[in-house]
């Protein structure tokens, strides 16, 4: 997943839209692949507290997963999804105020969770895009 360049066209891209409020909005047929969903993506996650909320479910959801496998409480295994989601998407709903692309596109928006996840940790994008 070669996205390091796409995430920073898209955050320059960010900064830029920010400022005149216009939101971009793209259709199924503009992910050709998975690079030009990520682009998407990141867009639908400006807010850095959207942002943030979306880092600390993954966090705290890999956490549990961890806890799960090295204790065998399977049971518990629902929480895992569970958080990630609620913080997402209190995010998404409170803070951003668009819809979860989970509901459009679940897989590229869940391996996405875990890419800009990565991305954050590894400074490759900012936990809280600058705004104006």
């Amino acid at each position: 997943l070669s996205s390091s360049s796409a995430a920073s066209d898209v955050y320059k891209r960010q900064v830029s839209t920010q400022s005149t409020g216009e939101k971009q909005s793209m259709s199924n047929s503009d992910f050709k692949t998975y690079n030009d969903f990520y682009k998407f993506y990141l867009t639908e996650h400006s807010n850095g507290i959207n942002r943030a909320l979306h880092f600390t479910g993954t966090s705290i959801s890999m956490l549990i997963l961890t806890w799960v496998l090295l204790t065998g409480s399977y049971l518990y295994f629902p929480l895992v999804l569970v958080v990630g989601y609620a913080f997402a998407w209190v995010g998404h709903f409170v803070f951003e105020q668009n819809k979860p692309a989970t509901f459009k596109y679940p897989l590229y928006s869940f391996i996405s969770d875990f890419v800009m996840w990565y991305e954050i940790v590894s400074q490759k994008i900012p936990l809280f895009p600058k705004t104006k």
